[in-house]
């Protein structure tokens, strides 16, 4: 029953980090400079901002997801 929980959770979290990760890949997709009558809006620094944050979070959810499978494995250490 643990084993079946932790699976789906870490199912659930590769996902979520799959969709961070190509939000990022979206986002550093589109244009850079949007032109509108009599203005040009350089989007530059908003993109790398907004992908940077988006594989920040997608970092550390991998990162929570490493810990908790190390703490799995030392718990299964000891039972073994």
């Amino acid at each position: 029953m643990v084993l079946v929980v932790n699976f789906s959770f870490t199912l659930f979290l590769f996902q979520e980090i799959e969709k961070f990760r190509s939000l990022a890949r979206e986002i550093n997709s589109l244009p850079t400079v949007a032109h509108f009558d009599m203005v040009q809006l350089d989007c530059d620094d908003l993109k790398r901002g907004l992908a940077t944050k988006a594989n920040r979070f997608a970092d550390q959810l991998l990162q929570r997801l490493a810990e908790e499978h190390r703490a799995e494995n030392r718990r299964w250490r000891f039972i073994l």
